[in-house]
């Protein structure tokens, strides 16, 4: 089981734990590294600047260390589930996966 910091205020609108077949399906753990240093097509990777999840600007650093060539895009003024509904970020979703074909 993986249970998030979140706070009672947020609990009532985002996931607060993962049961760990969740966490695997997902990826969690250390096996990440492997999956990332293996990806042989086109890949990218998006994240809100307002994401209470992540820190958007660890992304491209933690790549850099691992060796992995995967461009990182933060959007700004998204938050972790904003991705794909808030109306600003579409275009950069759009724009960022069109330049990976």
């Amino acid at each position: 089981m993986l249970n998030y910091a979140i706070s009672p205020e947020l609990s009532r609108w985002v996931t607060t734990s993962y049961s760990y077949r969740l966490m695997m399906n997902f990826g969690a753990g250390s096996g990440h590294q492997v999956y990332l240093r293996n990806i042989r097509r086109p890949a990218a990777i998006l994240v809100g600047s307002a994401d209470e999840q992540e820190l958007a600007d660890q992304f491209a650093p933690y790549l850099q260390r691992l060796g992995v060539n995967i461009p990182v895009t933060i959007v700004p003024d998204v938050k972790h589930t904003d991705m794909t509904s808030a109306p600003g970020a579409l275009p950069i979703v759009v724009r960022t996966i069109a330049s990976r074909d």
